[in-house]
């Protein structure tokens, strides 16, 4: 007999909510990433596990132009731009959205 884990409703909506901030936080941050080629933006992305979700950049010099504020951008970017995006970004709100809405209010 096959054991299937019982799924809370409300979990599953804040989960919901999660990934769509994280997708947004993700979309945020590559528009603020500096530009020099494609590969740091497109090294971009977020994994999920239930109500974990962690936004990341994995070129290699994605820490070295997150981090080093006296680097110049001249074709456009900022330093911090994860940080900066993540901060930004109400999170709560999606989240309720989809608890909310699952429990009919909405």
């Amino acid at each position: 007999m096959k054991l299937y884990p019982i799924r809370d409703p409300i979990a599953e909506a804040a989960a919901a909510g999660l990934r769509e901030g994280a997708r947004e936080v993700t979309r945020d941050a590559k528009r603020r990433v500096p530009v020099d080629d494609a590969e740091l933006r497109n090294s971009g992305g977020y994994s999920q596990n239930e109500l974990e979700a962690i936004v990341r950049f994995t070129a290699p010099h994605a820490w070295l132009q997150h981090e080093k504020e006296e680097y110049q951008h001249p074709n456009g970017g900022e330093a911090h731009y994860l940080e900066n995006a993540a901060i930004e970004y109400p999170l709560a709100e999606p989240v309720a959205n989809h608890v909310k809405a699952r429990l009919g209010g909405g």
